[in-house]
């Protein structure tokens, strides 16, 4: 979930690994309500914290942040898809 919240009836299907993606600054959905999305959902999920960022400037190539948006969702690729337990290590140190 990129710079999102979720909405009525959201996480209520079956079971998918989820990596939340937010800018700390961003004006359009406040951090604290991707957080508590964050927090209503019971399977596998990492969340990306991008301090200073914006509503989504992070997810264009050269951007502030892009290339920790880009490593971070290869590792949570690779841990959801290959149960790969080192990408798994490094989303541990994902905020």
């Amino acid at each position: 979930m990129i710079a999102g919240a979720g909405m009525a009836g959201a996480f209520a299907g079956p079971p998918a690994a989820m990596l939340f993606v937010h800018g700390t600054q961003d004006p359009t959905v406040p951090i604290e309500a991707a957080r508590a999305a964050y927090d209503r959902v019971r399977w596998p999920k990492a969340f990306l914290a991008l301090p200073g960022q914006d509503h989504g400037a992070y997810l264009t190539p050269g951007q502030p942040g892009f290339a920790k948006v880009l490593a971070t969702t290869l590792d949570f690729l690779r841990w959801t898809l290959y149960d790969d337990p080192a990408a798994r290590g490094r989303l541990a140190l994902v905020g």
